[in-house]
């Protein structure tokens, strides 16, 4: 099955990569228009701000999403029902050739105008292989050098590249990007998300998820068990689990001392529900993960352990700060092979000993610097902010 995986990957990028090359553009008045939103739960929150705006520049307009985050966009994002969605899996695009041909048969000629506002290797792909007239995306604010293929499919994917500022985070770039296409008015902020009703039955309480999207984004567990112990005896708070599957397979691990102020809700809850844990908790602690996203969007203190490996979206920065609004405090490291993904596209790209940890389904070294006692100063510095 691996070596299946394996033959179909290698085909769908040779083929991207022919089609790259070999792509002529073709003059249109037409202004049919896709956004690539390849992302998941926590990047679907970041970017959510920004696609009304796309829906004003363009009548014409459909985002393709993962299916799962168009029911969860659905379930937390205000306007999210009025933008048109149309499910593609973004992972299995670029893993399965059948299905590959079958998207890129059913999009290549259906648009005229193609914006991915954050690239991958799914958008890379799916842009080599449209016909669009203009393929305009925001990319990295520097050249890859460490990936030949990355190099190719972003060398031939694009007719027009918005390169950000360095010092600019997500919520900017995306700015950038809509100032490009046409409305300079437009300014970063946080998002803001539905208003879900207290389903928590506590005053106070934290909320902690121990997971990410990818292992080498998780600070290790034992270190966790050291926070919830902290949280439990020096805040006198329980602490709520949140997450999914993944989580809920983290947790067997935990060893705490006060097991009965532990909740876990991961894999238990729909996207609502999720949501609505975090909205009325009175601080989270965790990683780079869509709960850390929902934490800002509804303005709850929060402490994120992140890497170094890329300053993209956490430290969070916005252009304009409203009253409520409160911004996560990031704690992290920085390393000699620090912004690796930003050069090599992947964790560790340039690091032999980080690749070999993230190989074996470790965190990143630059999470696992990250100390017990640094978090715990993080906490007390935030639980003072009025």
């Amino acid at each position: 099955m691996r070596i299946k995986r394996i033959i179909s990957k290698a085909l769908i990028a040779s083929e991207a990569i022919v089609r790259g090359m070999t792509y002529k553009p073709k003059p249109t008045n037409s202004k049919r228009v896709i956004v690539i939103l390849h992302q998941l739960f926590g990047d679907a929150i970041v970017i959510s701000d920004s696609l009304r705006e796309y829906a004003k520049l363009y009548e014409d307009v459909k985002f393709l999403v993962r299916p799962s985050v168009i029911e969860f966009m659905r379930s937390v994002v205000p306007y999210a029902n009025e933008l048109r969605f149309e499910p593609v899996d973004f992972t299995r695009y670029i893993e399965d050739y059948g299905y590959y041909r079958e998207i890129s048969s059913r999009y290549r000629d259906s648009a005229d105008i193609l914006i991915v506002p954050a690239t991958s290797p799914g958008a890379e792909i799916f842009s080599c292989s449209s016909k669009a007239s203009r393929k305009i995306a925001s990319v990295r604010p520097v050249d890859i050098t460490n990936s030949l293929l990355m190099r190719l499919l972003s060398k031939y994917a694009y007719t027009e590249r918005v390169r950000p500022n360095p010092s600019e985070m997500t919520l900017q770039r995306h700015r950038q990007l809509i100032h490009y296409l046409g409305n300079t008015n437009f300014q970063a902020r946080l998002p803001r998300l539905n208003s879900e009703p207290k389903i928590i039955d506590e005053a106070r309480y934290c909320v902690i998820c121990l997971g990410a999207s990818k292992p080498e984004r998780w600070w290790p567990v034992e270190r966790y068990a050291e926070i919830i112990d902290f949280v439990n005896e020096e805040l006198d708070m329980n602490v709520h689990l949140c997450g999914g599957k993944e989580e809920a397979e983290i947790e067997a691990r935990l060893k705490v001392r006060h097991p009965e102020m532990l909740i876990s809700h991961a894999g238990k809850t729909n996207f609502a529900e999720w949501s609505s844990i975090v909205q009325h908790a009175s601080l989270y602690i965790g990683n780079d993960s869509g709960t850390a996203h929902l934490a800002a969007a509804h303005r709850v203190r929060s402490v994120c352990i992140i890497g170094d490996y890329e300053f993209v979206i956490f430290p969070y920065k916005v252009d304009v700060l409203e009253p409520d609004d409160r911004l996560p405090l990031c704690v992290y490291k920085h390393m000699d092979c620090e912004n690796c993904r930003d050069t090599g596209y992947y964790t560790g790209s340039t690091n032999p000993e980080c690749k070999k940890r993230i190989r074996e389904g470790k965190c990143a070294l630059c999470i696992d610097a990250v100390r017990a006692d640094e978090v715990k100063a993080a906490i007390k510095k935030v639980m003072k902010e009025d």
